[in-house]
């Protein structure tokens, strides 16, 4: 659940080489974050809330740059090329190690590079005939293949030499940049405010993506911590996540109630913070890349049945979850460096139940009876 949905979607086989490498890049970047907070906090000689800090800042600065970018900048060439080169800067100071504050700057830096990578194929994804359904199987497939390579060069080469790396993938893109496609910044639209319905299924998208977050990014730390498994074995769990995401992101039939998967969630999230034995927790996290892909479709699918404006609820929904997943880390730190894992599980375990029934009632309410 890692990877923000604008970016699975994004990912069309159709598009050029050179986005496909930029957004592949961005991946990679986001796939390594649950792997950072605990060598930032071992490196660091820090807790975990501040090491999260890394993590928050990468979010944030996604978040914001998703959120400004398609009102400020038309996505051209030279601001792709620009965002790449601003990951690379990032990076490059980052392998340096420098003090936990500048470390942190510079991950704000690397969130906003991949956010405007993520915008600018966004709005050259419009008007593209492929499926939701098709595109999103593609941030998966990437997610098997990067997280073993990224838990090998973190545990072989350790910070520096994932961030060194991370400095020299922007290269592959950049020198594909002639053949990326430009598109045009969306005429402005006069917006609506959301119904009541439909705003309560955005909270609860909220406390998704704060509850699944605040497991999720911390689940390399508490494997680590409570198991004592290694990065590698950490690896594979979440590489075998994103492979059960597969089928799920791209499911043709019914997915059933969104509900029903929102509480599997809350079930997997509880077990991975719960860390009770390696085989559940492995089951645990695996099930969760199915249960999320299967439950987030379902709820983009109550919100716009509840929306007079369904268009613009979706792109509010992808704000308020980027929201949501950069909160989340912040609070699952400071459960770990608290009350420990037990509370980190119930608190989001709670959350995600208090998602799903959110969801369930609103869907209830506005389900349109069968003539």
């Amino acid at each position: 659940m890692q990877i923000p949905a604008r970016l699975a979607f994004a990912l069309d086989p159709r598009r050029s080489m050179g986005m496909l490498a930029a957004l592949a890049f961005s991946t990679v970047v986001l796939l390594a974050t649950p792997f950072l907070i605990p060598e930032v906090a071992g490196t660091y000689r820090t807790s975990l809330s501040a090491a999260s800090l890394v993590s928050v800042s990468q979010l944030g600065g996604f978040a914001i740059a998703s959120f400004l970018a398609g009102r400020r900048l038309s996505p051209t060439k030279a601001v792709l090329f620009t965002a790449l080169a601003a990951s690379i800067v990032a990076n490059l100071g980052s392998a340096a190690l420098p003090p936990l504050p500048a470390l942190i700057a510079l991950r704000f830096l690397s969130g906003l590079s991949i956010g405007t990578i993520t915008w600018f194929a966004w709005s050259n994804a419009f008007g593209s005939e492929a499926t939701m359904n098709r595109v999103a199987v593609v941030g998966p497939l990437i997610g098997v293949a990067g997280t073993p390579i990224v838990a090998f060069i973190i545990d072989r080469f350790g910070l520096a030499g994932l961030f060194v790396t991370l400095a020299v993938l922007p290269a592959i893109p950049m020198s594909l940049i002639g053949s990326v496609p430009t598109g045009e910044r969306p005429a402005s639209v006069e917006r609506h405010k959301a119904v009541t319905a439909a705003r309560i299924v955005l909270l609860a998208l909220v406390a998704l993506t704060v509850g699944g977050s605040a497991v999720f990014q911390l689940g390399v730390t508490v494997g680590e911590a409570e198991l004592g498994l290694s990065t590698q074995a950490m690896s594979i769990a979440y590489s075998a996540s994103s492979l059960a995401a597969i089928p799920a992101a791209g499911w043709k039939g019914s997915r059933g109630l969104p509900s029903m998967w929102i509480a599997a969630a809350a079930v997997c999230a509880f077990l991975v913070a719960g860390a009770f034995n390696r085989p559940l927790f492995f089951l645990a996290i695996v099930a969760w890349g199915f249960a999320f892909w299967m439950a987030v479709p379902g709820a983009f699918a109550v919100l716009a049945a509840a929306s007079a404006y369904p268009d613009e609820r979706v792109g509010d929904a992808q704000a308020l979850m980027a929201l949501g997943r950069v909160v989340g880390p912040l609070v699952g730190a400071a459960l770990l460096d608290g009350p420990g894992n037990l509370a980190l599980g119930s608190i989001s375990a709670g959350l995600l139940l208090v998602a799903a029934g959110s969801v369930f009632t609103v869907r209830t309410l506005t389900e349109r009876p069968s003539p």
